[in-house]
Parts: C-alpha cells; structure tokens; sequence
C-alpha cells in the first residue's frame, strides 16, 4: 500500500478545519519526507498561503466536476507522497455529487484515505459525514476520525 490521503473535511466555516490542516502538514513535514498540499477552498486558500513556499501544492476546485478529474490526476501523479486535502466550508455540493470518484480511485490506487471531520455542536456536519461515508461504503482503506475542538 502506498502512502495515505488525509482529507480535512466538516460541514461550515470556523471549525477548525485549517488549523487540523495546518497541525497535520507541520507533523508530516517532521516525520515524512515533504507531503502534497491539495487546497480546495480556493476563494479564501489560507492553507495554501501560509505553506505555499513549504511544500509541493495544488489548489483546486471540486465544486466541479473538472476539479474532482484534476484532483484525481494529481493524487495518481503522487502515489507515494502523503497528501493532505483540506477541504473549503460548506463542501456539501461538490463531496455529494463527485465525491463517488475518490472512491474509485482509493481502490485503483489501493491508498488509504484518513478522513478527519471537524464539527461543532450543530447537525449539519454530522449530517454531512453520514453522506460522504455513504459514498464511501465499507471500504477498510477509509479510516474516519471525528474531531470536535475544544469550544471555549
């Protein structure tokens, strides 16, 4: 098995997404050699900004289909660098219609996917996670941790 895709994903804005993003490419950068930014949230790419010049990095966006393709081909090209998604607020639209093609790839590519959700106490990034476990099915190379930060 090569190495895995860490996606950082929830369901809105201010969760604590970046920062898990951020701690997770800090880590890596420790331990492995360089891991692959994969930045999604292209209108506000605070994830991208702050590690541009540190790590190899994409932005790209999978509200459309063309962003899901990219975003395969990238993953394919660096099989054995471990990736790190971070995902944009509010990825609902794009993870619902497209997010079946991560799947097929995984098993093509027999690489892990380390799902890491962030949520806060509302339903809504639940509900999110119940659906994009749905697509995934019961695939044992998907491995999903909840994370709820610490709410002050």
């Amino acid at each position: 098995m090569t190495t895995p895709i860490f996606l950082v994903g929830g369901g809105k804005g201010g969760v604590g997404k970046s920062m898990l993003s951020m701690a997770l490419l800090d880590y890596l950068r420790e331990t492995e050699r360089p891991p692959l930014l994969i930045e999604t949230d292209t209108s506000a790419p605070d994830v991208w900004k702050a590690y541009k010049a540190d790590v190899d990095n994409q932005c790209i966006d999978l509200e459309q289909r063309d962003g899901w393709l990219e975003l395969l081909d990238v993953i394919d090209r660096n099989a054995a660098v471990a990736t790190v998604i971070n995902t944009k607020a509010a990825n609902q639209v794009g993870l619902r219609k497209f997010g079946g093609m991560l799947s097929e790839a995984l098993r093509q590519q027999k690489r892990k996917l380390v799902v890491l959700w962030v949520i806060d106490r509302k339903r809504d990034g639940l509900e999110l996670l119940g659906s994009f476990l749905g697509m995934q099915g019961k695939d044992e190379r998907v491995e999903v941790h909840v994370v709820q930060p610490l709410l002050g």
